[in-house]
């Protein structure tokens, strides 16, 4: 188990998904050890209903779509109007598919790619000034499809390889503004995620759901993800499963390749 993080001295963070899964629980255990927590979604009756279990004044639910720009300017603005700084911006929010890409509509991919990637940069470059004044710390929830292959979810995959490029770049360039960057890499979660996946041609997609491995709780990865966030330390692989998976992915691709293939081959998953 995973060790629960200490007291924030009323750190402000951003925690985007906050409605469900993991941001809920990110919610739940930043306000827990102190902090402050903006929680953006674009389900605002999810964000009231966490909200409304948590103390008053600890929390700030602000309706946000993070693929308009415009939305993501007016709820960091509400943020440092009502709070003063932000702190920590974690980067949760996404959206799932489950097709191989020869049955796949490319708009399935691009929605995927829009919401997981270009809507996680435009609420990180737009709140970037106000966590280089704090050297604040970012947060963002990649998974094993980061740093390896999965079959069935070709955009899914490619939107976590793009996550990586993109922070471990920015790491780089912020390395003197001592801003600080935790990639999470949990395995399979248990959340509601794939309530909304897209099938290949965008429809929802309705089946039973199946996994490789034990399912990590969220509020576990949670604890994880704030606990690592708070060592600064730049990746964390959440899980013996998710180890194993960029150990061997790393020395030895083909043998992940083969088992990959045999284990996904009818396998859909919650959270990867």
């Amino acid at each position: 188990m995973p060790r629960h993080a200490t007291a924030l001295n009323d750190d402000v963070i951003i925690v985007t998904g906050a409605a469900s899964g993991i941001g809920r629980e990110l919610t739940k255990e930043w306000v827990r050890i102190g902090g402050r927590v903006a929680m953006l979604d674009v389900n605002r009756e999810g964000l009231d209903e966490v909200s409304s279990t948590l103390p008053a004044g600890r929390t700030l639910c602000i309706t946000t779509d993070i693929c308009d720009i415009g939305a993501c300017q007016a709820a960091v603005e509400t943020v440092t109007k009502t709070w003063g700084r932000i702190d920590v911006l974690a980067n949760n929010a996404g959206i799932s598919h489950h097709s191989d890409l020869r049955n796949a509509d490319l708009g399935v991919l691009r929605r995927v790619m829009e919401v997981y990637f270009f809507g996680t940069v435009n609420l990180t470059h737009t709140a970037l000034p106000e966590l280089i004044k704090s050297q604040g710390r970012i947060v963002v929830l990649s998974s094993v499809a980061g740093f390896s292959p999965l079959i069935g979810r070709t955009g899914y995959a490619a939107s976590k390889h793009a996550l990586h490029g993109f922070f471990d770049t920015l790491r780089a360039e912020l390395r003197e503004q001592k801003v600080y960057f935790t990639l999470a890499c949990p395995s399979f979660t248990k959340t509601a995620i794939d309530d909304n996946a897209m099938a290949g041609d965008g429809s929802s997609l309705c089946k039973d759901k199946k996994v490789v491995g034990k399912l990590l709780r969220a509020e576990d990865v949670a604890a994880a993800v704030i606990a690592s966030s708070e060592r600064r330390q730049s990746q964390v692989l959440i899980s013996p499963l998710a180890k194993a998976s960029y150990w061997l992915s790393r020395l030895v691709p083909p043998a992940f390749e083969r088992v990959m293939r045999r284990t996904t081959a009818s396998v859909s998953q919650e959270s990867v």
